[in-house]
């Protein structure tokens, strides 16, 4: 936060809908991230490497204006 400043834009990538992971390293994220920055793409990878480089391209391609990504994971 410092470092962004509030509301600056950033994009989340996160693993497994529903895994446990996921949910609780999400959880910590978001009472922050919700509050004080403006998330403006989220997408899943599943926790696999191969999956997730192509997300996180896609996300600062489709998103050439975010400041920060937040990659949630185990």
């Amino acid at each position: 936060m410092e470092k962004l400043g509030e509301g600056a834009k950033v994009a989340e990538q996160e693993g497994i809908p529903g895994a446990f992971a996921t949910r609780e390293c999400g959880a910590g994220y978001h009472n922050i991230a919700d509050e004080k920055l403006d998330v403006v793409a989220r997408q899943t990878a599943n926790f696999d490497r191969t999956e997730g480089l192509n997300t996180m391209e896609n996300l600062i391609q489709g998103n050439p204006d975010i400041k920060a990504v937040c990659s949630i994971r185990s």
